[in-house]
């Protein structure tokens, strides 16, 4: 206990940069152990078979929001792409990537927490309370956009905190979030506090001649705005060149404006009382936290994670959805400030209460790995039995359909689809298809004029032109799972029996 207490009151300045790489590390091999359980799953959630078959098809040459489509923005298509070719081309590496992206946030944070209280636990506190709140949930294993973009909301957040500021700094600063910003728009939920707070509130505060106010501060946001546009600039740009700009302009601004939110209050309250009721030993020290940097007056960081803490609240709700992987954005605040609560303590009391809540998380995380390996290993994986099945009856030019069923089978069987709408919900619920203004009639004809061989359905899908040409062109040649139907056409059915 001594010698950790002796360490917790080190200088940020006497904590050896090794040490802070090797925790780093640390951190990468916990992320990857915890989530290894999932990482050979082949579908836990449809979004992120998407990007993974869309950047798939972008490798072989298929045009973004031409050959392949979806409503989400071009980076994530992007990073994807770039992980699928430099890191083997696998779901693995898509996860694995995922779990390091969590851990590089989570080592962020706790470099913020030493350069701030110089002090080595808090920052480790703030670390694994991020891999709790990202990697707990079971909506936390796939690799959601927000796990992502937080990488570049943490950087930049590292970049400014504490720092002299400079004209570089703040174009970092700005650059970063415009990255996050062609990844997921609702980054700007985070720059926007972390602006007022840590840019432009100091900046001003820091200059006391008027002039000299307003000369300082529109060279910083000059260079910030600058940068932060370069990305969303660079992507039109290439969309221009090569042709396509009205595909890019549908997608980025018509098919939004024409989705409708349906707030629910009710389902709204349940959504954050969900979310108080399972992370309530996390969020109990996050208010406390909150609650005592006001009564110390220290109210530039106190505003600051208060405010970012209410905006990702207002980026989750807003939309309406109430999908869980939209409360991945709250963990960064969330987990930044926890630790103030034990940092306001003094002497051995303060090491105690952090090395026991350090303790608690740790067996939190060793409880949900041993949930995940449990739960995995009675999962029938129904996509990777179906492609092993395919495998051995498919010839080079054959083609399939996976209808409603999952549609990482693409990816599984390595086969192009045979429409642009690759999630399976497009063509099949009526808010998609009226949000992105599809004749689902005459897509299927589209794809059934291409005579896939096989064509998978999970129960009856809900089309009536398709399942009346299923019906007449198809035979159901095995069934897997008890809901998931192999169909096979009926003529080279016929062959393969010849």
């Amino acid at each position: 206990m001594r010698g950790l207490d002796k360490v917790a009151r080190h200088p940020s300045s006497m904590i050896s940069t090794r040490y802070l790489i090797l925790l780093g590390f640390i951190l990468v091999a916990m992320t990857l152990w915890l989530r290894a359980p999932s990482t050979h799953h082949s579908v836990i959630d449809h979004d992120e078979s998407t990007y993974i078959v869309i950047a798939e098809s972008m490798l072989r040459g298929s045009r973004l929001y031409v050959d392949v489509w979806d409503t989400k923005p071009a980076g994530i298509f992007l990073l994807f792409s770039i992980v699928l070719k430099t890191m083997g081309g696998t779901i693995e590496s898509i996860r694995n990537f995922g779990a390091i992206c969590i851990a590089l946030s989570a080592w962020l944070l706790l470099l913020i927490r030493v350069r701030r209280d110089h002090q080595l636990l808090p920052g480790i506190l703030s670390a694994l309370c991020l891999v709790t709140l990202c990697s707990v949930p079971h909506y936390g294993l796939p690799s959601h956009i927000e796990l992502f973009f937080s990488v570049f909301t943490a950087a930049a957040l590292w970049i400014v905190a504490g720092q002299s500021y400079s004209l570089v700094r703040s174009t970092l600063f700005g650059l970063l979030f415009g990255l996050g910003f062609i990844i997921k728009p609702v980054i700007l939920f985070d720059l926007l506090p972390l602006f007022f707070w840590l840019l432009l509130l100091p900046l001003w505060q820091g200059t006391l001649r008027s002039d000299e106010r307003w000369r300082i501060l529109s060279k910083h946001i000059g260079c910030l705005s600058a940068a932060f546009l370069l990305p969303f600039i660079a992507l039109h740009a290439y969309y221009l060149l090569v042709g396509h700009f009205d595909a890019l302009i549908n997608v980025t601004y018509l098919v939004p404006s024409r989705y409708v939110s349906h707030q629910n209050l009710d389902r709204a309250v349940e959504f954050v009382s969900r979310y108080h009721h399972q992370f309530w030993f996390v969020l109990t020290p996050f208010y406390l936290s909150v609650f005592t940097l006001f009564i110390k007056r220290q109210f530039l960081w106190g505003g600051l994670l208060l405010s970012w803490y209410l905006m990702t609240w207002l980026s989750a709700l807003l939309p309406g959805k109430y999908f869980t992987h939209y409360l991945l954005q709250l963990a960064l605040p969330v987990s930044l400030c926890a630790p103030d609560i034990f940092s306001s303590l003094r002497g051995k009391l303060r090491t105690t209460l952090s090395i026991a809540m350090i303790a608690s998380l740790c067996v939190v995380l060793h409880q949900a790995h041993d949930r995940y390996e449990r739960y995995f290993k009675k999962q029938p994986d129904v996509p990777k039995r179906v492609a092993a099945h395919l495998k051995k009856h498919l010839s080079p030019d054959d083609r399939i359909y996976t209808a409603n069923f999952d549609h990482i089978l693409y990816h599984l069987l390595d086969l192009p689809s045979p429409t642009p709408y690759i999630h399976r919900s497009l063509l099949t619920n009526r808010s998609h298809i009226k949000t992105l203004q599809i004749n689902p009639d005459q897509e299927i004809q589209t794809i059934l004029s291409q005579r896939p061989r096989f064509i998978l359905t999970v129960g009856r899908y809900p089309n009536h032109l398709f399942m009346k040409r299923l019906k007449k062109d198809y035979r159901r040649v095995k069934v897997f799972h008890r809901r998931s139907n192999l169909y096979e056409r009926r003529s080279d059915r016929d062959k393969a029996l010849k």
